[in-house]
């Protein structure tokens, strides 16, 4: 049996462009009301995409979002995320733009597409949910993985590529994805080899809080529940962990998705455990770095004239140059996942 050991992450994380993605003419979210925890930072995944937003997108790579609140007291935002400050209900608009020329990811405040409006339920802090089930059965056939998945979720993968039409037939065949109708999290995605057998399965989230930063977590606690083993947190403060029984390692990242980042678990086959990783006291970096293809991207910021080095993820030298001000570009020809160190900063990771 054939695995591959790392993960294909071009697709996965990549950047979400956007067409006539859903069959809905409507800018819609799972439901009118969502539970969130207090004192956390959330995103929305949108379902389905309104006329206007699928007009720009036929032309466009990416949208933009903003967060608005009429309840202040309940509801704090902060651009592309909103964060429930006491308990109760609130109101939240999500807005949505064309992207900015010149700033990747952020809006262009004169070309409003759209907005959607809906209810908050704000619970007590670390109020739990429980991980979505996801198949892990490593080696098992593209056609059998994806019938056990369809005995829980709606197959997302037609839509989700007409999402993402810059990715090639070759790519298509990577990765299939779900959908969850669940706030906290609602994809899923199974990875194959060439062989089309599953190796890799991976959740994304809504509140990145689940996963903890550089301590065990809600998220951490399922998993060693689970049979895994906690081994430590990776340079960007994320859990890593392994069960021997049926060799998997779980870990976790950001993704850029409809212009937010949303948080992700990623479980794959690994036939030895990884070796520990330290804790990390390093600050995060100022500079605002992402991944779109072979290409990364940093917006220096305050970190203007520091080094950066990009590694793969076994620790391999890739990339390295000094910042300018404003946009960096680097080339990078590995498809998993990278690691962004920028002056003595700690490491980003990105797909």
């Amino acid at each position: 049996m054939k695995i591959y050991t790392t993960l294909a992450s071009a697709i996965l994380l990549s950047t979400l462009t956007f067409t006539q993605a859903s069959a809905q003419d409507g800018l819609e979210i799972f439901n009118d009301t969502v539970k969130v925890n207090r004192g956390d930072q959330f995103h929305i995944f949108l379902k389905s995409f309104s006329q206007p937003i699928k007009d720009y997108l036929a032309n466009a790579k990416r949208i933009a979002v903003d967060f608005e609140t009429t309840t202040p007291n309940t509801i704090t935002v902060g651009g592309a995320w909103f964060q429930p400050s006491a308990e109760g209900f609130g109101k939240v608009k999500m807005v949505v733009y064309q992207e900015s020329p010149y700033i990747k990811d952020y809006p262009d405040w004169t070309q409003k597409l759209d907005s959607l409006e809906f209810t908050v339920n704000v619970l007590p802090k670390r109020t739990p949910a429980a991980l979505p089930y996801i198949n892990k059965v490593w080696g098992m056939s593209k056609a059998d993985a994806i019938a056990d998945m369809q005995n829980h979720y709606e197959l997302y993968s037609d839509t989700y590529y007409a999402m993402n039409p810059s990715l090639t037939q070759e790519e298509r065949q990577l990765f299939d994805w779900f959908l969850n109708p669940d706030f906290d999290y609602p994809l899923l995605a199974l990875g194959w080899n060439e062989d089309g057998q599953l190796y890799s399965s991976n959740i994304i989230l809504a509140d990145r809080a689940r996963l903890g930063f550089n301590s065990e977590s809600e998220v951490s606690g399922y998993l060693e529940d689970d049979g895994f083993e906690l081994l430590g947190y990776d340079e960007t403060g994320l859990f890593v962990a392994y069960r021997e029984s049926d060799h998997t390692q779980a870990s976790a990242g950001n993704i850029t998705l409809q212009g937010q980042y949303f948080p992700y678990i990623n479980f794959q086959y690994s036939p030895k455990s990884p070796l520990a990783v330290d804790r990390t006291t390093l600050t995060q970096p100022n500079a605002r770095i992402s991944r779109n293809g072979s290409t990364v991207t940093i917006e220096a910021g305050e970190d203007a004239d520091q080094l950066v080095r990009i590694f793969t993820a076994n620790g391999k030298l890739i990339a390295d140059g000094k910042l300018h001000n404003g946009t960096n570009t680097f080339t990078v020809t590995v498809k998993g996942p990278v690691i962004v160190r920028v002056g003595k900063h700690a490491g980003v990771k990105i797909m």
